[in-house]
């Protein structure tokens, strides 16, 4: 990790000052702000390190892009993918960026888009995601049809209990993605629906699932060739 700046240094000093001067307790919020951070995030610094460890270590380094590991890009991406690491307590989250730094370093995404797609990786949940995957499978579902694509369409997708959440919590979740620009309220403007009834994908979402899903995809296909390795092992035993 980039090493902590003497100005850092001299405001984390004078924090640690002020606390040490709150009476009774300064010693406490000294503990719960620095000491217990710093584990935590080193804690999940090693996590991180250990499980891309085992990773790299089911590829052949053939699968490796050597060029883009010596890049000045590779080394903005470590730096960006660790700060996000040791700032999320999700550990979902956590893994979702390992999956992505393992799939850079064998296809190597245009870095136009990457820092945008990390804050997207690091926030988004796991019900927000399978909200716009769903989206985005009956998108391209619909364009294959013969009714145009401007005709609303209502489904099981478009409710709440599909997703196994109520009607306020899935719009919560819906709402945050269109304040990501992943999604886009289509009911505005139309003769049968009011705001916030019609909802879609927008190309932001499906380039950003696009993205993810070369991770995924990269992280399964070296899983696969792990539980083969396994199997010709216990074969030879």
């Amino acid at each position: 990790m980039t090493p902590i700046g003497r100005a850092d240094q001299v405001a984390v000093t004078a924090i640690r000052s002020a606390f040490s001067a709150v009476p009774f307790v300064g010693g406490a919020l000294n503990e719960v702000f620095f000491d217990h951070r710093s584990r935590l995030k080193q804690e999940r610094f090693e996590e991180f390190v250990g499980g891309l460890e085992l990773d790299l270590g089911r590829l052949k380094d053939t699968a490796i892009n050597h060029d883009y590991l010596k890049s000045e890009e590779f080394s903005d991406l470590l730096e960006s993918l660790v700060r996000r690491v040791v700032q999320t307590a999700d550990p979902q989250k956590r893994e979702r960026m390992r999956r992505i730094l393992v799939s850079q370093l064998q296809v190597p995404a245009p870095a136009s888009d990457q820092e945008l797609f990390l804050d997207v990786a690091a926030a988004i949940s796991e019900k927000e995601l399978e909200i716009l995957r769903t989206y985005n499978e009956a998108f391209n579902r619909i364009r294959t049809e013969s009714e145009p694509i401007d005709q609303p369409k209502r489904g099981a997708f478009r409710e709440g209990w599909s997703y196994g959440v109520d009607e306020p919590s899935y719009r919560h979740h819906v709402q945050k993605l269109i304040a990501r620009g992943l999604m886009f309220d289509d009911g505005v403007g139309r003769w049968s629906t009011s705001a916030m009834e019609i909802f879609e994908i927008s190309d932001l979402g499906r380039a950003f699932l696009s993205y993810i899903s070369a991770a995924e995809g990269a992280a399964a296909q070296h899983s696969d060739k792990a539980s083969d390795g396994e199997l010709s092992k216990r074969d030879d035993g």
